[in-house]
């Protein structure tokens, strides 16, 4: 395999991989409640997904002040079944395929079917 090619498969398999590894996060608020959400995998099918979400609630006391109650809760989501999973399989294909090894040159190579040596008695 020339150096050129050996390059272009190196650029791919991490390619690849960094496409694994994609980190992503969105907060977003809604009056009371603030949702943060953490992925990774490829963008349009995550394979772990980690989502906080911090409610609040403003409570009048007589003397004019207020109390603040925040509820917060968190998941986690591990997903066998995602596109991240083929991405991972093609980079390490691509990175780690077993090479063919070319003869030396000048190297006598057999024939793939040789015809069989076996007199008949």
């Amino acid at each position: 395999m020339s150096g050129f090619a050996r390059a272009v498969r190196i650029v791919i398999g991490l390619t690849l991989l960094f496409m694994f590894l994609t980190y992503q996060s969105d907060t977003k608020t809604t009056g009371d409640e603030t949702r943060s959400e953490s992925r990774l995998g490829v963008w349009f099918s995550p394979w772990f997904t980690w989502t906080n979400v911090t409610h609040a609630t403003k409570i009048a006391t007589e003397g004019g002040g207020s109390i603040e109650s925040r509820t917060q809760q968190a998941s986690t989501q591990f997903t066998t079944a995602s596109w991240s999973w083929p991405v991972l399989g093609a980079a390490l294909v691509v990175l780690f395929r077993p090479r063919k090894k070319n003869p030396p040159p000048g190297a006598v190579v057999a024939p793939a079917t040789a015809p069989p040596n076996n007199p008949r008695p």
